[in-house]
């Protein structure tokens, strides 16, 4: 038992510093598990990283006005995730804008500059959480910022699951293949993970972006294998940030309702 509990909280310390620059103790540190292992962990991480973003926010919208507040927590969030993400969304907007194979596109996305699809998609997504954000009520924004990372970071593990590898080379990348022979139980375990905030706070409207989540998934899922092939980092990474403005944007839209 206690051994089985060491290995889940090393898969979990591994999973945070793959996802983020936090920090983990070294004695947890010491191996390198495969991605696939780490995977049920991401919404956990990103209820660590919805926390940080929580409590930048309580922070400074007792001094300062709300859309302000709302602006530092996502530089809060960029900061601890060294904008791991959004980097891959970029990628994925200048791969798939400038590419017209696979070849092309994977190349691209390869490239660590951004070019101009890259920065207009930068602009419309982190434009389009602020402005979401800017307008979600006082007293629920600590519970949306904490089930949007969560939630927002299970889907590209269960992308992954359908989808294989779209490099050709993948084998020979870092942890990038892993996620080869993820099992179901584990794309499970990482969606009961992504809502224990929903269950935590007992806000159960946060359910409803569900299923827009899973469709948006799903068609990104089915654009990336239409074009090539499979998924890549990056194509997860595109996911999170899009699932997430998701979140956010049906929250509005049922409230208004």
């Amino acid at each position: 038992m206690v051994t089985w509990l060491h290995r889940q909280l090393v898969y979990l310390a591994a999973a945070t510093m793959y996802l983020t620059r936090l920090r983990m103790p070294r004695r947890l540190t010491d191996v390198n598990p495969s991605l696939n292992l780490l995977a049920p962990y991401f919404p956990l991480v990103g209820m660590v990283v919805g926390a940080i973003a929580a409590i930048v926010y309580r922070a400074t919208a007792v001094v300062l006005p709300i859309d302000v507040a709302v602006m530092l927590s996502m530089a809060a969030t960029i900061y601890a995730t060294g904008a791991f993400h959004e980097d891959g969304f970029a990628d994925v907007c200048d791969g798939f804008g400038g590419g017209w194979s696979k070849d092309k596109i994977l190349m691209i996305m390869k490239d660590s500059r951004i070019g101009a699809f890259g920065a207009v998609g930068m602009v419309i997504i982190l434009g389009l959480k602020y402005q979401a954000l800017s307008h979600v009520s006082d007293h629920e924004m600590v519970w949306t910022l904490v089930t949007a990372h969560a939630l927002s970071r299970a889907m590209p593990v269960a992308m992954s699951h359908f989808l294989i590898n779209a490099r050709e080379d993948a084998a020979r990348v870092d942890l990038k293949p892993s996620f080869h022979n993820q099992t179901f139980g584990q794309m499970l375990l990482a969606l009961a993970f992504g809502l224990l905030p929903v269950a935590a706070s007992g806000r159960w409207q946060f359910l409803l972006p569900l299923p827009l989540m899973g469709l948006m998934t799903w068609h990104m899922g089915r654009f990336f294998k239409r074009w090539i092939g499979g998924y890549t980092g990056d194509c997860c990474g595109a996911v999170q940030q899009v699932t997430e403005v998701v979140f956010y944007l049906t929250i509005l839209a049922t409230a208004n309702l």
